[in-house]
């Protein structure tokens, strides 16, 4: 009965979620992406795409990505306003689906206790609803398949339709887009690593990462090995800081309580918890520059300090003196996560310093929870206090930037609308350039489905 009352309240904040951002507007970004697929030959999604600009010549492999747009444009359009019960059932689906996936996967690591508010926090966190109100994206399905396949492969014997389900959660995850296929292959491994060392069965796991990788390699081989491969392009000057920009995407999960948690379990020492709780008091305001597809923290400091205290308190627990198997497992995951996509990075054709939060979203219930789970054995008074403090504060830094993109997305959206209906009444000339600090797309797609009978000139 319990789990049936968990299961009813993740549906729950997911309709809640999934209506307080369905309102009938302009998705720039969704619109631009269904142009452009339109645009494209009708079997395109089975092989590698040239993006359009402002991409430099870069190329994509998403094949259930464009598949699934390629059927929503033949029912609906390409130029056509999204209808609403399409927007409200995509993002319900999207968020069931992660948060359902986050609670399974928790409690079959054996951290019942934290799975269920980790599963309904996840579903709020801003990154997800950025990518969770935007019909194109499709994040949050991707991590909730690749949650689905750690799930199952986690389970010694499966019968037939377990088997199958873990085929066609693979295969989804694997095409769904380039970096959901990288976190799903890093788990995979990390499964595969963790079996190794349990002294379990571990061929079943390697025999399913080999024929995954090796379909998914030579499926996306033009991408990769022939002409339009263009790795390692960019110097190396231009990379290395990217690594570590890219590094402190999950310390926005992680948050700096959690941070100060998890070093206080790692390295205990009696009042610890306390002058890090108290220290939270005592650091510069902290500003992130955040459109909910990245985040930059200011000042960098706290970004490169925390970060390191992060990776390294996961390191420790994942390969440290006194593992926890469990716990060691979960650290695991997230590091070979992490290494992966900075590994691609380092051999990306053009790297990127706006690499998305929310692909990260895989790792966010594991890290998370792991920060809840150590949250324990602490013999001070005082440093009970400052553990359910510095707990009580990362709870309300995921809940409370999840309330940030609500009240941004009922505020922001129609005055958004309001102002691009405007630009569109307004004589404007050919050539025209507008600014708009690439929080998003203007281009004729957009313009021309909120005023079809205007003419719209070229605009940058």
């Amino acid at each position: 009965m319990s789990e049936l009352r968990s299961l009813l309240l993740i549906l729950c904040v997911a309709a809640v979620v999934a209506g307080v951002g369905a309102i009938q507007e302009v998705d720039q970004i969704s619109l631009w992406i269904l142009a452009f697929v339109d645009q494209l030959p009708p079997f395109a999604w089975l092989k590698p795409y040239q993006l359009p600009p402002p991409a430099n010549s870069e190329y994509g492999f998403r094949p259930i990505s464009v598949l699934m747009l390629k059927l929503y444009i033949y029912f609906f359009g390409a130029k056509a306003l999204p209808p609403l019960w399409v927007l409200f059932l995509k993002a319900w689906l999207s968020a069931s689906l992660l948060g359902f996936a986050s609670w399974r996967w928790l409690r079959i690591q054996g951290m019942q206790k934290p799975a269920l508010p980790v599963a309904c926090m996840t579903i709020l966190l801003s990154p997800h609803l950025f990518g969770l109100w935007s019909l194109a994206e499709l994040d949050g399905l991707g991590a909730a398949s690749i949650l689905g396949v750690s799930i199952l492969l986690a389970k010694p014997d499966r019968v037939y339709v377990e088997n199958l389900s873990l085929g066609i959660l693979i295969a989804f995850s694997a095409l769904l887009k380039e970096s959901s296929a990288l976190l799903l292959f890093a788990i995979m491994a990390a499964e595969v690593w963790i079996s190794v060392r349990k002294k379990e069965n571990w061929k079943p796991r390697l025999y399913w990462l080999g024929v995954s990788v090796f379909i998914w390699l030579v499926w996306a081989s033009p991408l990769i090995f022939g002409l339009k491969s263009n790795v390692g392009a960019a110097p190396w000057q231009l990379r290395i800081p990217l690594v570590g920009f890219t590094a402190w995407q999950l310390l926005f999960f992680a948050s700096v309580p959690g941070v100060c948690l998890l070093l206080s379990s790692v390295v205990k020492r009696p009042w610890l918890p306390t002058i890090l709780g108290v220290s939270l008091f005592f650091l510069p305001p902290m500003v992130w520059i955040n459109h909910y597809e990245t985040i930059y923290f200011s000042p960098l400091w706290i970004g490169v300090v925390f970060s390191i205290l992060l990776y390294g308190a996961l390191f420790y627990i994942a390969f440290g003196p006194k593992q926890r198997p469990k716990q060691a497992g979960v650290a695991l995951r997230i590091l070979a996560a992490k290494g992966a996509l900075i590994t691609a990075l380092l051999l990306s054709s053009s790297p990127r310093e706006d690499l998305a939060t929310r692909i990260f979203l895989p790792v966010a219930p594991m890290l998370m929870a792991l920060i809840m789970h150590r949250n324990k054995g602490y013999v001070s008074r005082w440093d009970r206090y400052a553990a359910r403090f510095l707990w009580i504060s990362c709870c309300w830094f995921w809940i409370g930037n999840g309330i940030n993109g609500v009240i941004e997305r009922r505020a922001r959206e129609p005055l958004h609308r309001k102002g691009l209906v405007s630009l569109v009444e307004e004589p404007m000339e050919k050539g025209m350039v507008l600014f708009n600090n690439f929080a998003y797309r203007l281009g004729p797609e957009s313009l021309q489905t909120l005023r079809p009978d205007a003419s719209v000139p070229d605009i940058v």
